[in-house]
């Protein structure tokens, strides 16, 4: 009999077979490229922003500031996929509404000119939890796990109990059995070799052991 296989393995299985997607939230240069790499990955993705210029050059295949279009050159990303890469991107939200989202990236500017403004946060943040919400528990093969909200954009630490939880419980969502909580800060340079998605350490945090696993889990697609 074969062994067991681990839940965030199982995870991970879901996500690599396409059964749920990734939807991420702001396809700026941190949106853009995470959208590239977890594309490149197999990862089934859909993007939004409210830029029209960004949804027309994501359909086109320019990913911003991965400076590439796919299919990527493998100085580029070592794990280029020649298959054509499953995105959808769109400037209505509302259409996550239909789709099997497991994992909400929030990758929104977070400043305004020189000073920090969570006002982004806080708009994309309240939409995501109506989406969650709306979707109903996450059940794979027999198993229920919390849908995935991380934050990816770099925010002032206290934003998460000011204006991430405080959008949870506005939505009637239980923290850690609908959803939970991450945060995964972008330090890489986003078109540079050196310093790349995969090579540079990712730091990770979650509002659960089970979530803090899945993260690890799903993030191991793309970084070393």
């Amino acid at each position: 009999m074969s062994p067991p296989i681990a839940p965030d393995q199982e995870f991970l299985a879901a996500v690599r077979a396409g059964a749920v997607e990734a939807a991420i939230w702001g396809c700026g240069h941190i949106g853009a490229s995470a959208l590239f790499h977890l594309a490149v990955a197999g990862v089934r993705c859909f993007g939004y922003d409210v830029a029209p210029e960004r949804i027309t050059a994501i359909q086109d295949g320019r990913f911003l500031s991965t400076e590439v279009v796919h299919p990527a050159p493998p100085s580029a990303t070592p794990d280029t996929a020649v298959a054509p890469l499953r995105v959808s991107v769109s400037a209505d939200w509302h259409e996550m509404l239909s789709r099997p989202i497991a994992i909400h990236l929030i990758c929104v500017p977070t400043d305004r000119g020189p000073e920090p403004s969570s006002e982004a946060l806080a708009d994309v943040a309240a939409h995501a939890c109506q989406v969650i919400r709306a979707a109903g528990p996450l059940r794979l093969n027999g198993r229920t796990w919390p849908r995935l909200l991380v934050i990816e954009s770099t925010i002032v630490p206290s934003w998460l109990r000011d204006i991430v939880l405080p959008s949870v419980e506005r939505a009637g969502l239980e923290l850690n059995r609908d959803v939970a909580i991450g945060a995964a800060p972008r330090r890489d340079w986003f078109s540079g070799v050196e310093f790349s998605l995969r090579t540079l350490p990712r730091i990770l945090g979650a509002s659960s052991p089970q979530a803090a696993s899945m993260l690890t889990a799903f993030y191991s697609l793309v970084c070393s």
